[in-house]
Formats: C-alpha cells, structure tokens, sequence
C-alpha cells in the first residue's frame, strides 16, 4: 500500500470529475471524441488522410462517412501503441508505415486534441458568461472539499481561481483552506514541460515544484500549444490509453494527494466520470482510498492510522454500466447511491 501525507481527518466532500461534467460546455465525451474531432474545421486533411489508413487497419470496417464505424479513441490509442511496441516483431520489412511514422501520427492525433480542446475553452468566458447550475456548483463547494479531475479541460480552475489560480491550488505548496483542491491525474491543458514551457511568452505562469523529479511549468489561463514562430508545443497530458505512463515527479505527487484526500473523506460524489476500462490507474488509486477508509491510512513506520469509516458514495452518470464500474469498487463496503441523470441536471436539482 502507498505511504501517504499527514492529513486532517474528515477532510470534506471528494468530487470526482470526469468528461460528462464539461459535456454541456460543449467538450465531447471518451465514446464521440473521435467522430466529433474527425469533424473539427481544422483538424489536419493530411492527419486525417495518414490516420484512416492506421484506423482501417486496425477497424477493416471504418469509413469516415459513417459514424458508427468510429472506434473508441481509448481503444484505438491503445492498439496504436500496441502497434509500435511490435512493429519490428510483427513483420520483416516496414510494409506501408515505418514505426517513426506511426509514432509521428499518433504524436500529431494528441496534439490536434489538445489544440481542439483549447479551441473549445477559448470560447468559453466563466467570468461574464456562467451557466446558472455551475454557480450553483460553486456554491456547493467547501474550503475543505477536494475535487480529483480526470479532464484536461480548465473549466474548474476558472470558475474557482480565475487570475488567483496558483501551485496551492492544485496542492502544491501550503493549502488555502479559503478554497477548495483541484487534483489533475491525468495532467491539464495549462501545463508544459520546463523547456518548452519556458519558450511560452509571455503569458502568466508559475512553477509546480515536487519534492522529486521535474517541475512543471503552469499557465494561469488557456496557452494555445504553439508558439508565436509556429512552433508545437505539446502540454502535459495522460493519452487514455489502457498502458498510461507517469512520470515521477508532479503526476506521482498528484496520485499520492488524491489517495490521501479519499482516504479521509465523508463523502465521494462521481461527477460524469465513468471509469473506463482503460483507465486501470484510477481504479487503482479509488481501491486504494476505499479500502484505506475502512483499514486506517499506511503510515511511514508500517502502521496504520485510526480509520475514518466508509464514506457515502454517490455516483451520477445516467450510463448503467458506468454506475455499475464504479460500484463494482466502492460498493463492497460504502452505500452507493446512483442517480441516472447527466450532471448539470443533478446540480440544478441538488
């Protein structure tokens, strides 16, 4: 089991994001992000054209009129990257693709998603324009809440921090308890690499500094990732990918707050995050602070602290099966609630 930090006990309500949350923004979900990407104005025809024949491998099926013959982007990505891993065992010449090509097009397939994403969040200014139910969002929320996002998008971070947004806000540095946490395990569309965040200018940034491994740098709003000189610079983001790769550093910091703050917390509310077959790592780090709830946390010296008791859980997602992943983790021994209904429709009727 993870060691973990000190923490108060009891330390509040722990929402959990997922895609279903920023949908009525107008991002997609994991099941259309393809097809409503492949549909994007400026996505790439010379991506576009290089990746059907990659997709049509793998899907002899897929033909871009339709949509239904789409694969899930989690699916496809994992296959990509299965692809390159036996490339070199799987055939006696390079064939169509070399394995640098392949790379090259999945490389290009993350960056247009990252540079669509950020399309779809310029449009949107929380400031003057909030939709009615994320004020009442906001209004729900406690200083001593934690809210674990598994979405790239900052939404969150606009409504709660705007020009305030800092490393305290995403739990590096000492907490302001004047405001809820925002924890981002798979990474956010404001983070950069130190060297290529460093050649971002001259908007706001400020450092995430871990105790070990590489800083990230942070934008205080949406960065396009490309420069002024046209140059790409791809943002610190976790592909959903079934083999996901984390570096240490930031990421394993950020795992390790977000068992802490489940392992302590009174209740965990699932705010259209579905838990996808794909993502092993968060199944993983929900076990973990489920079952550290009943057992006590693992403290450095091999014991463990006095438990908190089960939280309540409640999970909305009007897909079933969603529901039904997540119980399937915390149900064995938390009361899970489920209400088949998308998010905003919940928070307007909290």
């Amino acid at each position: 089991m993870i060691n973990l930090p000190v923490v108060k006990p009891k330390c509040g309500v722990v929402y959990v994001i997922g895609a279903g949350f920023s949908m009525a923004l107008g991002y997609p979900l994991v099941n259309d992000l393809l097809i409503r990407l492949w549909e994007w104005n400026k996505f790439p025809k010379t991506l576009q054209d290089r990746l059907a024949k990659v997709i049509k491998f793998h899907h002899p099926g897929f033909n871009p009129s339709r949509r239904t013959s789409f694969p899930n982007i989690e699916q496809l990505l994992s296959e990509m990257m299965v692809n390159e891993d036996l490339f070199n065992a799987s055939r006696s010449s390079p064939g169509g693709f070399t394995r640098d090509e392949l790379t090259s097009i999945r490389s290009e397939l993350l960056l247009s998603m990252s540079m669509w994403f950020h399309s779809i969040g310029s449009s949107i200014n929380l400031k003057s324009e909030c939709p009615e139910w994320l004020k009442k969002f906001k209004s729900m929320l406690r200083p001593e809440d934690t809210i674990i996002s598994f979405n790239w998008d900052l939404v969150l971070e606009q409504l709660l921090f705007g020009a305030k947004l800092d490393a305290s806000s995403y739990g590096f540095g000492p907490r302001n308890f004047k405001l809820p946490l925002i924890l981002k395990p798979h990474g956010s569309l404001n983070w950069f690499h130190l060297e290529s965040g460093g050649r971002l200018k001259p908007d706001k940034k400020f450092l995430l500094k871990p105790e070990l491994g590489e800083s990230f740098y942070v934008f205080t709003r949406y960065r396009q990732p490309k420069s002024k000189a046209g140059h790409d610079y791809m943002p610190v983001i976790i592909p959903p990918i079934l083999n996901k790769s984390f570096q240490q550093g930031v990421q394993w910091e950020t795992w390790r707050y977000s068992v802490a703050s489940l392992s302590v917390a009174e209740r965990v509310v699932f705010l259209g995050y579905s838990m996808p077959d794909a993502d092993l790592h968060g199944r993983f780090i929900m076990q973990c602070g489920f079952h550290n709830q009943l057992d006590g946390v693992l403290k450095k010296d091999g014991k463990r602290s006095v438990p908190t008791t089960a939280a309540s859980v409640t999970i909305v997602n009007p897909d079933r099966s969603a529901a039904a992943r997540i119980e399937s983790v915390a149900g064995a021994f938390n009361e899970c609630v489920w209400e088949p209904m998308g998010v905003q429709l919940w928070v307007e009727n909290y």
